[in-house]
């Protein structure tokens, strides 16, 4: 499953009883689950394409990227295959709706 990530801060463990869902390198904490029905996501599950893109636009002198970059990360953003949406649409079946 591919999606993005912008954040500058990540936690580096999880809390006491969380079980931990997703990790990666930069940020080891990507997501986690704490008892039957609390998630939590370091990542952005509901962005598109279009959503990242257009946050890039607010955020160019943020640290994010380099902005002498923007327009080649803006292109490989707006061409990225994400599927959050699809990840989002399951959380009503794992919690029973």
């Amino acid at each position: 499953m591919s999606v993005f990530t912008a954040h500058k801060e990540s936690a580096a463990e999880t809390p006491p009883g969380a079980v931990l869902l997703a990790t990666k390198e930069d940020c080891p904490v990507q997501a986690y689950r704490v008892g039957d029905h609390l998630y939590a996501t370091q990542f952005h599950p509901e962005a598109s394409p279009q959503d990242f893109a257009d946050r890039m636009a607010v955020y160019r002198a943020s640290g994010y990227f380099d902005p002498s970059e923007y327009a080649a990360t803006e292109r490989m953003v707006l061409s990225a295959s994400v599927d959050g949406a699809d990840l989002l649409g399951r959380f009503p079946a794992l919690l029973g709706g």
